[in-house]
């Protein structure tokens, strides 16, 4: 999905490089197993041949049919010989509609919302109920069974290895060859959780009892599971200078690692490896990626990861089990607590078992917020003694002349040799870059909102109501502080306020954004100093230029404003893109234009006097000469970091607004 064609030259699919939405619908049947058609370049093809020669069953348009999942559907099909667009309806149709898969859509794969009305359909013959027909056979079926009690340990290298900074794949490896084909085929992803595919298969190292780098293995584990994956890299079984502990034949510590997936996790800092499945029986090769790269995606995986468009439309979520038990809500111990510290800080540490530490601070301590998608993190370095003991996880309070500022968990230590411990720190909303699978349907953001933190054990108060509610809203494997702005955005988009959201003190607050004015003016007087850019080289266009590839007349419809007579220093400064079928090309140049002709301005605060109800998302006056232009204006702090030390507190804000971003 996504795939876009590259100068109007798309032959991914099979095409000769002319209009392609037939030539995709083709290579898909085929990749499903369904070669009745061939290949195809005219979308009437498919029609015809259903209607005529009983390779599956034409449903005309107006007849009342419901389009299925699988279906394929045809725009002003003449009965005989033509077609304008030809794509595969990804859902089942639901009020008057169905979502779609289709090819040479603004030049790209794409899934479209379609009105059932407009189209006629073609059900192709699936040799049976299941869409996709029968899944594919393997090019062979080599068992390698295992002595008992081997394989009980996972581990994890880095696949995406120069991303990480460490050395790349060599060019000539096959491990590189599987990274340069699968990208090709646009078949390399990572999930949510890190884990790297092929197709619907994880990418594993194994040794090569199993096979060569680009064999298919199911890999069969005690517990019933089976991984489906593909051999990614291969485990050293002889001593080198930089492998002092080979593998034996089965894996590395004498067969107890049999599996290592191949990720995007980092080995600095160390990931926790994946947890076991109890050891690993047997494991059969099926065959090689490079001879039968249709296989990662058109077997019967019962292991890999499924496929979120077949079967029933999503529209409700049901918990099938829940082990363990979980975490309550956490309490602020020193909330309604007054103990002031030094030089009118108090930082304190709750440990194990209530004890509540009030530590010796070197340096400075710093705090940091923003309006939008992230977490507030305090910064601080203390001296380790005989007394303090804390872990990650334990609860930091943080206050300012009386005044709370933060309150948060320990999310790492570092340690230096002169017994000194830096410690970063996050708020609750630190929870909120967790990663999941929602679906709500006439909520409103804010009772979402209440619903993801009774999920995490997250303490909120205020919640004011953000009063739209959603349509069917379907999240997969999203971040939470991603699904919550998404909830927000289209709050505002249908009349609604701009709502912020954020963590006071333990306590989550939900509320509209002009509710954060400050009664602090940034001029001269509080501001030690400030950083103004101006530029024309990013963000700004003085010819606006979007087109849409008519299938039906076969021409490139060309949308242009054009205002750079009017800005003749600038140049022609153009920005380009693609139009969806149905939009206004008029419209939607105008639109851009007005808000990207103007040069983009920056603006940075620096050193002012510190104010802890001041932070990402509040807003100041500012007062200032910049040198262009005189500023008197509320502007919206983006981001806030203070910084306390030596009983001083000053601030450094990124002020936007208007022109300012």
């Amino acid at each position: 999905m996504g795939y876009t064609e590259n100068s109007g030259v798309y032959k991914e699919y099979d095409s000769t490089g002319q209009a392609w939405c037939a030539y995709f619908v083709s290579w898909c049947l085929k990749t499903a197993g369904i070669s009745v058609y061939g290949t195809q370049g005219a979308a009437a093809a498919f029609a015809y041949m259903a209607e005529n020669e009983g390779k599956g069953t034409f449903h005309g348009k107006g007849s009342g049919y419901s389009p299925k999942i699988g279906d394929l559907f045809l725009k002003d099909y003449n009965g005989v010989d033509w077609a304008s667009h030809i794509g595969i309806v990804r859902t089942d149709a639901a009020n008057g509609s169905f979502s779609s898969v289709e090819g040479n859509s603004s030049n790209s794969v794409a899934s479209n919302t379609r009105n059932v009305s407009d189209y006629c359909y073609v059900t192709p013959p699936f040799n049976g109920s299941s869409v996709g027909a029968a899944p594919l056979a393997p090019q062979r079926e080599i068992v390698i069974e295992l002595p008992g009690g081997l394989g009980k340990i996972y581990t994890y290298e880095t696949w995406n290895r120069e991303e990480h900074g460490y050395s790349a794949w060599n060019s000539d490896s096959a491990q590189k060859k599987l990274i340069t084909v699968s990208k090709q085929r646009n078949e390399y992803s990572f999930d949510g959780e890190g884990y790297g595919f092929v197709g619907k298969r994880y990418v594993v190292a194994m040794t090569s009892t199993f096979g060569d780098i680009g064999d298919y293995v199911d890999i069969y584990c005690a517990d019933g599971r089976v991984i489906n994956a593909v051999i990614g890299d291969e485990k050293s079984q002889t001593y080198e200078d930089w492998d002092n502990n080979p593998a034996n034949k089965w894996g590395h510590e004498n067969g107890q690692i049999v599996v290592e997936f191949l990720t995007n996790w980092s080995a600095n800092p160390l990931h926790e490896n994946p947890s076991s499945n109890g050891g690993v029986l047997k494991v059969i090769n099926l065959g090689n990626y490079f001879n039968y790269p249709e296989y990662a995606i058109g077997f019967d995986g019962t292991g890999g990861v499924a496929d979120s468009n077949s079967g029933k439309s999503i529209t409700s979520i049901q918990t099938m089990s829940y082990i363990g038990a979980s975490v309550d809500f956490r309490e602020n111990p020193l909330n309604s607590k007054k103990m002031l510290n030094q030089n009118n800080i108090e930082l304190y540490i709750s440990g194990a078992e209530g004890v509540i530490y009030k530590p010796v601070v070197v340096d400075e301590i710093t705090w940091e917020t923003e309006a939008y998608g992230s977490p507030a993190q305090l910064e601080f370095t203390i001296i380790k003694d005989a007394y303090i003991s804390f872990e990650e996880g334990d609860q930091v309070i943080f206050k300012y002349k009386g005044a709370p500022a933060f309150y948060g968990f320990i999310f790492q230590k570092q340690r230096t040799k002169q017994h000194h411990i830096k410690v970063t720190a996050y708020d609750q909303t630190r929870y909120f870059k967790n990663s999941d699978c929602f679906v709500f349907e006439g909520c409103t953001a804010t009772e979402i909102v209440k619903s993801i933190c009774n999920d995490y054990k997250i303490a909120y108060g205020q919640l004011e109501d953000t009063g739209i509610k959603l349509p069917l809203t379907v999240c997969d494997n999203v971040q939470v502080f991603q699904i919550i702005e998404n909830a927000l955005d289209y709050t505002v988009a249908q009349g609604g306020y701009r709502f912020l959201l954020w963590d006071n003190f333990g306590s989550l607050v939900l509320a509209p954004k002009f509710w954060y004015k400050k009664n602090y003016v940034v001029c001269d007087f509080t501001a030690q100093d400030f950083d103004y850019t101006t530029t024309i080289n990013e963000g700004t266009y003085t010819r606006v230029k979007l087109y849409y590839d008519n299938d039906q007349t076969g021409t490139r419809e060309v949308y242009i404003r054009d205002k750079s007579a009017e800005y003749p220093k600038f140049g022609v400064l153009q920005y380009c893109s693609t139009l969806d079928e149905g939009e206004d090309g008029v419209k939607k140049a105008e639109e851009i234009i007005k808000i990207t002709t103007n040069k983009i301005r920056k603006l940075d605060i620096k050193g002012a006097l510190g104010d802890v109800t001041v932070r990402g998302g509040t807003q100041v006056y500012v007062e200032l000469n910049l040198g262009d232009i005189i500023q008197k204006k509320w502007m919206e702090c983006f981001s806030a970091k203070h910084t306390f030390k030596n009983g001083e507190h000053f601030m450094d804000l990124h002020l936007v607004g208007g022109q300012f971003i």
